[in-house]
């Protein structure tokens, strides 16, 4: 179980050393300076401490996979050229916060659309999602996942029996 909150931090591989130092600096309740090291040994496959953090790390793709699909269609409404390749090349780009003449989290209205690109990618998502929440062992999970699945249903285009693979 993970208490108080976790960090999450997506490394670029630069080498194909499989041991890593990571710091963490930081202010305590107290305002005194503190400090965390520790020693990771990063392979390919995943290996998560708790469920905690595995159901972090679920959670946060999710969330990258809803914002790029909200921001994507929205600048497709909006007339933007749109180039789907990136949904597999490299993980999925997460955009920055988009300066409009609204308020900060203010946008207009458009219609709820789910391009077949968008399809495809939330229903191989959603494979590996239900996969990831049944091995975490927690059913609260199953709300994203009825989230997805009505998107597909009354939304989407079009779907693809493939496996989604995040990048590690």
């Amino acid at each position: 179980e993970t208490r108080g909150g976790i960090i999450l931090v997506k490394l670029a591989k630069e080498s194909d050393a499989g041991r890593l130092e990571l710091r963490a600096s930081y202010l305590d309740r107290d305002g005194q300076a503190d400090s965390s090291t520790a020693v990771v040994n990063v392979d390919d496959e995943a290996h998560y401490q708790n469920s905690g953090i595995q159901k972090g790390i679920l959670l946060s793709r999710y969330a990258d996979l809803m914002k790029t699909w909200a921001y994507d269609e929205r600048s497709r409404h909006a007339g933007t050229v749109y180039d789907s390749d990136y949904l597999y090349s490299d993980g999925l780009y997460v955009p920055g916060r988009v300066s409009v003449s609204l308020g900060q989290w203010e946008r207009q209205s458009i219609p709820l659309t789910v391009s077949s690109d968008y399809a495809a990618a939330i229903a191989e998502f959603s494979a590996y999602f239900s996969q990831e929440a049944d091995l975490i062992g927690d059913m609260t999970l199953l709300q994203e996942a009825d989230v997805m699945s009505a998107l597909l249903s009354e939304y989407g285009h079009g779907t693809t029996g493939d496996t989604w693979n995040p990048q590690p």
